[in-house]
Formats: C-alpha cells, structure tokens, sequence
C-alpha cells in the first residue's frame, strides 16, 4: 500500500482523479491530511509514504518526527517533500530513501495534476517498491508556471470602454479542476460591468530576477485592479530605501512588483474552513485563515475583502480513506437581489464586499481628481456605483481592514 499525505487539499483532489487513472492491479492507495492528524498515522499494511508538507517539517512536527522513525524501524520507504518550487533539504534528509530517488519523484508533484499524480505512484511502485512485472512510468509532464485562465484583449466578451479587473489564483486550483470559485468571480465582476482576466500562479513571490511573470506578462498595464487569493508575496528584511544590496532591516518588507503595478490590490480570503463553521464561529475565519489571509497579505499593503470560496467535502473518500475536499459552486449559496454570490458581498463583521469594491474600482479608473480611493466604510448603505471613495478608518488614523 502506498499511503499519500498532504497537506494541500488540491492534491488530494487530483489524487482522487489520478487512482482512476492507475492499471488493474495496481496497489491499494490511502490518503491523509496531516493538517487533521495530531498524531503520526498508523502503518499496518504500509509499504510507502508519500508526504508533501507545505511550511516544511515545521508546519507537521513532531507528528512527522515520529512518522519518519517508524518507517525507519519497519523498513517503510518513506518519501517527503516540502511545499516550495525546489527540494527542502531538512525533509530530504529525513527520507528512507536515497536523495536520487527524491529528485527524480518531486518533479511530478511539482508539476501536479492527476496525470503527473498517478505517474508518480507509478514510480514509486516501481523504483521504490520494486514492482514485477513493472507498471511503466510515463516522464513528468511540465505545466506552465503562470498563465491566462480566461479574459483578456482576445476574449470574445472583452469590452475597452470597461475597467478590466484581475484575478489570480494557485496553478494548484487549475490542476486539480478546481476553479468553481474562479468561474463564480469572474461572473460576478462581469455582471457588475468589468472585464475580467483571470491568470493562474505558482506562486507571487518574486524570482531570481525579481520578476513576477504573472504580473508583467499578464496583468501590468492592463488591468485597474486586482482580486486575489494567492498569499503574500513581500520579503521581510529585504534592506530599505538607500540601504546597500542585501542588508537586512528588521522591519522592512519590499514590495516592488506591486508598487509598479500601482492598482488597487484586494485579497479575497479562500477559505480552509467549510461555509458552516465559519458561519458558527463567533470570529469567523480560522486562526490558520487569518494569518494566511488577513495578517501577511495586509503586509503587501493589499485590502482584506470576504471569504470567496470555502472547503467543503466532495466525495467521502471511502476508496482513499479520508473525505476529499474542494469548493464547490458558490451558486449554492443565498445570492442577493442582483443574483451575485452572497460571498461577493458585505457580510457580518467583514470588510466591503467585492461588489462594492469594484463600484469604487469603477471610480478610480474615471475620476480625475486626488481623493484616495478605498472601499466605503462596512455597513454603508450608499450604492457602491455612487459611493463617495474614502479608506474606513480606525481611531489612529490608518486603514481598517477587517475580514471575518
């Protein structure tokens, strides 16, 4: 048996689709979130472990701690991963198997989706666990890092004398198919009377370069905002202004990819919660969601919107052994009188709604005067496409930015 553990639902998802796709005879395949586990996972029947950690060893501990040494005491090939573009050397040394072996596996799950997935499990059957007769492994199949989703100058749909709004998620979404809380955005951004291009990422951290390619291929100079779920993208001690190359500050964060693109910038919370707890806890987002969502995107200088999108089971997961999670359509859910998604919109305890937001996004693009330009003030009842732009302040002056 060949148990996957991940701390990313989208691969779980696509783990689903990939066990579909494995020949007859193929092993039984287990999954786990280590997000759920508190404690290591039993390995009765056990043969390998796939473990992909986002955060690295930090983010499961002491579980993985203990995971690592009972493999090493049963003879378990144990292959872990860390959740960044290039190996994790701390996880690659806690492996049972040789640091070759973990080169050669981590580009399919770099690469991700159901067909890398399943060609993965492919060859850990074959080079790890020795497989007679062998299944066969197909090479990793290299999915473009960033790229546009749908919109843009050559969309049908595309209207000039319209702002064009942004949207950027996780390739992750994309490989996994689930993008139903993309669909559901764009849709709402359109209806609201915006164009929308929305682009997939890897991640927005900057590269070698200090480039971005989702932004300066797709989105700078075209867009008048942008809506996001992908996390922060600054660097902490990154040496400030007229400070030498790579001499750290303690409390810089550098941002220079967004200050170029000079838009509004609105991080709309993907949720890791279901719809029901987030509707029964009395502060809202999860602390996990908060810090992710809220805490570090605020860094960015980004404005803190509502939950788009929420975890919710899919299938029950009795031929993996842990329910599989994804977003489903937001067109579930209440909508309000313009027929939007309720999580486009002002809620409880949150900041301005998406569609509000995009009322003084429309502003921003046609006004000619300096009045800085924000979201009006949660609770307002002035229409988003008359609102007077004004930042909703606190009692010190700055930007209040609350998401629940």
């Amino acid at each position: 048996m060949i148990l996957f553990l991940s701390t990313a639902d989208t691969e779980i998802l696509a783990l689903r689709a990939a066990v579909e796709m494995l020949p007859d005879g193929f092993g039984p395949v287990r999954a786990g979130s280590p997000a759920a586990m508190e404690t290591a996972p039993a390995l009765d029947g056990v043969d390998a472990v796939v473990v992909r950690l986002l955060g690295g060893r930090r983010a499961w501990e002491t579980p993985f701690d203990a995971l690592a040494r009972a493999c090493a005491d049963r003879g378990v090939a144990l292959l872990a991963f860390g959740g960044e573009s290039g190996l994790d050397p701390e996880l690659t040394a806690a492996s049972t198997v040789p640091a070759a072996v973990i080169g050669e596996a981590f580009p399919y799950l770099l690469h991700g989706g159901p067909a890398n997935t399943a060609n993965l499990l492919r060859f850990v059957a074959d080079e790890v666990l020795g497989a007679a007769p062998p299944h066969g492994y197909a090479p990793p199949e290299p999915v473009p890092d960033e790229g546009i989703y749908l919109g843009g100058p050559d969309d049908a749909a595309f209207d000039p004398a319209r702002p064009t709004v942004g949207v950027v998620f996780y390739r992750a979404h994309l490989l996994a198919g689930n993008t139903t809380f993309v669909d559901d955005l764009c849709a709402a951004l359109q209806e609201r009377g915006a164009n929308a291009l929305a682009c997939w990422c890897y991640s927005l951290r900057p590269d070698e370069r200090g480039d971005v390619p989702v932004i300066s291929r797709y989105l700078e100079g075209r867009v008048d905002a942008v809506v996001t779920t992908v996390l922060a993208m600054g660097t902490a001690g990154a040496g400030g202004a007229g400070g030498s190359p790579g001499v750290a500050e303690a409390d810089s964060w550098d941002v220079p990819v967004l200050t170029r693109l000079d838009v509004p910038v609105v991080q709309a919370v993907a949720a890791t919660t279901s719809r029901a707890a987030w509707e029964e806890n009395a502060v809202g987002l999860s602390p996990l969601d908060t810090a992710w969502s809220v805490a570090l995107p605020e860094f960015d200088g980004r404005i803190v919107s509502v939950p788009l999108s929420f975890k919710e089971i899919v299938d029950d997961g009795d031929d993996l052994g842990v329910p599989v999670v994804g977003s489903p359509p937001c067109v579930a859910h209440p909508t309000t009188t313009s027929g939007s998604p309720s999580c486009c919109r002002p809620t409880r305890r949150s900041g301005a709604g998406l569609e509000t937001q995009l009322g003084w996004i429309h502003q921003r693009r046609s006004s000619t005067s300096s009045t800085p330009c924000g979201p009006p003030a949660t609770g307002s009842t002035t229409s988003p496409t008359t609102a007077t732009p004004s930042w909703p302040s606190s009692s010190t002056g700055s930007p209040t930015r609350r998401s629940r």
